[in-house]
């Protein structure tokens, strides 16, 4: 999940983007809304967006488990639509029983890191990476998707990822719920920019079950209506 300093000033949000300034210009953190569709070229080994899903769209949740993780099934199940969890090692072994009720409700488990580092280095990537892979397949089949923390990554490290039977896949729409500065009619606007083929990016938390209680059947019955469907990303995808 991106970081938005605590302390902001000032806000632009143009181009599908937004940006926090802190107000001593001392911190800034921006994330795209819509990823531009550059990123497909400029990182290869990396898939944002699953090209020629006929109105197919994608809801996968980051940092899971948690204790929301029962109100976010619950959801899900009452809208009849599976997702892919990307989850925490760490929060495997805090919530093991959560994680194991995420795989029996038929959702597909994804590795999104041991402790969620902002970043993770060459020293770190085995024990990051490795780790929660061997914690998911304790008691579920692994996807043998990777989501990079925070979105940071090494250009070197999806070819690596690969090399190790893994798949980088990070997102091409991202609503921001974890920001504090969306309330949940602005998430609904941001969600209703979905497209074919979108992998959209939601969090399992305390603090955007709230949100996502309001907003998701909302959006899930809309884009069901307007003739899209919600799938599973495949494993070992793309």
């Amino acid at each position: 999940m991106p970081a938005s300093p605590a302390d902001t000033r000032g806000k632009v949000e143009g181009f599908g983007s937004n940006l926090n300034i802190n107000s001593n210009l001392n911190s800034i953190a921006m994330y795209f809304v819509r990823v531009p569709k550059a990123a497909d070229l400029i990182f290869p080994r990396v898939c944002f967006h699953k090209s020629g899903a006929a109105r197919t769209l994608y809801l996968t949740f980051d940092d899971a488990p948690s204790p929301a993780t029962p109100q976010l099934l619950h959801l899900l199940s009452d809208a009849k639509v599976k997702a892919t969890f990307f989850l925490i090692g760490k929060n495997i072994e805090r919530y093991p029983s959560l994680a194991r009720e995420i795989a029996a409700a038929g959702h597909t488990l994804g590795n999104h890191s041991f402790s969620h580092p902002r970043g993770i280095s060459d020293d770190m990537f085995d024990t990051e990476v490795r780790r929660t892979e061997s914690l998911i397949e304790a008691f579920a089949p692994s996807s043998h998707l990777f989501r990079f923390p925070y979105g940071k990554f090494h250009r070197a490290q999806p070819e690596r990822l690969r090399q190790q039977g893994l798949a980088a896949v990070m997102w091409s729409l991202m609503p921001g719920d974890f920001d504090t500065t969306v309330n949940t009619a602005r998430l609904s606007r941001r969600l209703e920019r979905a497209t074919a083929g979108d992998i959209i990016v939601l969090h399992d938390g305390v603090n955007t079950i709230d949100k996502l209680q309001t907003v998701l059947p909302r959006f899930i019955a809309a884009a069901q209506t307007n003739g899209f469907a919600f799938s599973l990303l495949p494993a070992h995808f793309p």
